[in-house]
Parts: C-alpha cells; structure tokens; sequence
C-alpha cells in the first residue's frame, strides 16, 4: 500500500492523459475523497461514453508519482444542458494520502494550457462548504462564486405520509393523474418524445446562472432513460386530459441505499395546484415501498419554491455546494 506519512513534502509528479487503464485508479480517488457520493466504474464509463456519443468534449488526467502509482485525477468536460462550446466543467481531485504535496496544481496547470489551447473561455468548477482547503485552491486561482445549492436529504424511516393525504385529493379533484413513464410507453408510442419535451420546457424554469440549451432528444434517451441509473417506473408524470403537465423522477445509483431525485417540475400555465407535491409524494411513496432509505436532491439557493416543498416534507439541508467560474484566454464569454 503507498501512503504518504510524516510531514507533507512536495511529491514529484508527471501529469500525463488517462488511458483506459487507469479508470479503476480514477474512481478510487474520486470516491476517496467524496465517500458519500460512490461511483463505480461502471458508472463512469457509461457517463463519458455519452458524452463522447453526443458530441461533447471530455478529457481526464492523472498524475503520477515516480514508481508509477497514480494519486491525482482531473478531468474538464463541456457541459450538457448548459451548452457553451468554450466552457467547460472541471474538477481536480487528489487522493487524501497526498494533498497538500502539489498533485492538485500540477494537474491545473496542465488542465489549464490544454482548456486555453482548446480556445476555452469560461471554467466552471465546485466545492462544498465545507472543504476551505478546495475553496482555497480555486479562489487563489481566479475562481468567483456565481451559485449555491442546497444538498437536502430526506430521512424515509421518519416520513409520516398522513399530513399530505390532501395535496393528493386536491390533485385528483383537478382531473390530474400521477402516472409513470414506464407506463406511459406501454400506452402510446410517442411518451419519449413528450417526456423529452416536458423535461425541457421545466428545467428552462430552473434558476440558474448560466442559461439552458436543450439536449438533443438522443442524448436526452441516454441520460435518463438508457443510464443504469434509470427507475422508469419512478419517472413520474403528472397528466391532464392528454398533455404532460408536471415531471418527478428518482435515479438510483449503483451503490447504497439512496436515491437520486432527479428534477421536479410542473409547467408554468399548471403551477399554483398542489401538482409538485403531488409529484414529489409519489417518489417519496416509491423509495418507502422499495425499501431505500433515504432521498437526496439538490436546489439552488433561490428556487425559494421547491425549497419550501422540500422543507415541508422534512428534507434537512445538508452543507451547500459552490459553483465556481473563472474567465479564460482573455475571451470574453
């Protein structure tokens, strides 16, 4: 086993790209250092795959140390749904054995001449609250704060589903039906192409700093529908007569026993109704009758509107996540 011991020295280290031989080492890092949010390689492989399948740049480095061992990773990648040709997203993440030792700005550096040889304009990167060592690292760099988002976590062996039976008799008194994707497709053919549609029309509504470009609808399917952490049977639909109204879905990763809420959103002409706590009512019904135990999601600090949901459902906040940007290359954005 290598590990760094006694006082932290400089490591002397090569920054070279990552070969497919080095992906197990990659997600060993990254779950390394966010223990809490486990990816498998699997996992990863299926998200660059359909990065590089839609069109999207996605670059991985590592950096080594002299007897070959691997014990710093970044990546940059440009950004789906926030499309920008010249902004990307990065992330450095250094194995805990080794911080503070220059891994993370060796591999900066080299990020940073490929993203400015590339004609990169905009860097977009994060850290929790909690980490003042990363939130350090990316202000002495230039990095401003443009976002906070809320982490909540939902408790489902504390859920007490009683006081929202109302909000589903108010749904239903409107003429609204809660049903699932993967029935949806079992009843008619174009549920995809209307879901895509829907899913699109709401998170245009998502505050957020940087504007939403629309998916295509084929990088839509690989997403969320073709990902292996698809739950079609947990993609909910809030539907009047025959128009998709409101979307609710969970995604479940491959380790642990959480779920991933994905997006809640209702269409703005249908707002007002009770619909997004029908829509969330559902998942959280879904999670308990499946056994996992708990739910966690992510909201801007100013979506005031779904926060609240979340609030009333006894989602607790978690410490918030930093977005970070950083103007490149003398480009304006």
């Amino acid at each position: 086993m290598h590990q760094a011991t006694g006082a932290p020295r400089r490591a002397g280290v090569r920054v070279r790209p990552a070969t497919d031989a080095d992906i197990s080492r990659i997600v060993e890092i990254g779950n390394a250092v966010f223990p809490e949010y486990r990816e498998t390689i699997e996992e990863f492989r299926v998200f660059n795959d359909r990065l590089r399948a839609g069109g999207y740049a996605t670059v991985h480095l590592v950096a080594e140390v002299s007897d070959g061992l691997v014990v710093g990773h970044c990546g940059f990648r440009h950004i789906p749904g926030q499309f920008r040709p010249t902004r990307y997203q990065l992330g450095v993440f250094t194995h805990p054995d080794w911080q503070g030792r220059g891994v993370g700005r060796a591999l900066y550096d080299r990020a940073l001449a490929e993203l400015i040889e590339r004609g990169g304009a905009e860097i977009e990167s994060f850290a929790r609250e909690t980490m003042p060592r990363s939130i350090a690292f990316l202000e002495h760099r230039g990095f401003r704060e443009i976002m906070r988002t809320w982490e909540t976590r939902l408790d489902l062996a504390r859920f007490d589903p009683a006081p929202f039976a109302r909000y589903l008799a108010r749904v239903r008194e409107a003429g609204v039906a809660i049903t699932t994707l993967a029935d949806e497709r079992r009843r008619d053919a174009g549920a995809l192409r209307r879901a895509y549609e829907l899913h699109n029309a709401v998170v245009a509504d998502i505050p957020s700093p940087i504007p939403f470009t629309p998916p295509s609808f084929e990088d839509y399917l690989r997403a969320r529908i073709e990902s292996p952490r698809a739950l079609l049977d947990a993609y909910f639909l809030a539907v009047l007569g025959d128009r998709y109204i409101g979307v609710a879905n969970l995604e479940r990763p491959a380790e642990g026993t959480h779920l991933y809420h994905n997006v809640t959103g209702v269409l703005r002409e249908a707002r007002g109704r009770g619909i997004a706590m029908a829509l969330k009512l559902a998942t959280v019904a879904y999670a308990r009758a499946h056994e996992y135990t708990e739910i966690r999601t992510w909201n801007e600090v100013h979506n005031t509107g779904m926060l609240a949901i979340n609030d009333r459902l006894g989602f607790v906040r978690q410490p918030a996540w930093i977005t970070y940007e950083k103007r490149i290359g003398g480009i304006p954005a």
